[in-house]
């Protein structure tokens, strides 16, 4: 699954003849194995004018920078920050939205759990047993302090904005 992530940014930016003025990084900028090619992929991508956001997964403070079960990340919102800077954009605005993951979360648990007969018939006991433990680590996680979540919203570090 990685490698057809970094296949993918690599192949857009290089094969687009276009920019883009807004992009969206939903949920997804975890599951990049090298955030540093695809921030550089999507800078390529990028017109004066762009705005990207990245509404995603971050470690909370003080958590250990390794993914560990119930954590799909291993970047803090500072390390998010550096990556960012460091790979041409510009960071104007950072949102903590860890206590509405809580609350996703909490909510898609139960929707999955409602859901139990119809997944199984469909995708099988296994699938469910693996989609319901996946979604509860992450909810412990967030639960526990150890992951959040975070909008950042940049732009390319040639626009200065006001």
């Amino acid at each position: 699954r990685s490698e057809a992530i970094k296949k993918l940014v690599n192949y857009a930016s290089q094969k687009l003849k276009r920019t883009f003025d807004i992009m969206y990084c939903i949920n997804s900028f975890y599951a990049f194995p090298d955030k540093i090619t695809a921030l550089k992929s999507l800078r390529r991508l990028a017109s004066e004018k762009t705005q990207l956001i990245i509404f995603d997964y971050v470690l909370r403070q003080g958590t250990a920078a390794a993914v560990e079960e119930g954590v799909p990340t291993n970047v803090s919102e500072q390390q998010l920050r550096s990556l960012l800077e460091s790979t041409g954009w510009t960071v104007m605005d950072t949102m903590d939205v860890s206590s509405d993951y809580d609350r996703w979360y909490s909510e898609l648990v139960l929707r999955i759990h409602s859901k139990k007969e119809q997944i199984t018939k469909q995708f099988g006991a296994d699938w469910f047993e693996y989609v319901v433990k996946t979604y509860s680590n992450i909810l412990t996680a967030i639960r526990a302090g150890r992951l959040g979540g975070v909008i950042v919203t940049v732009f390319p570090q040639s626009i200065s904005r006001s």
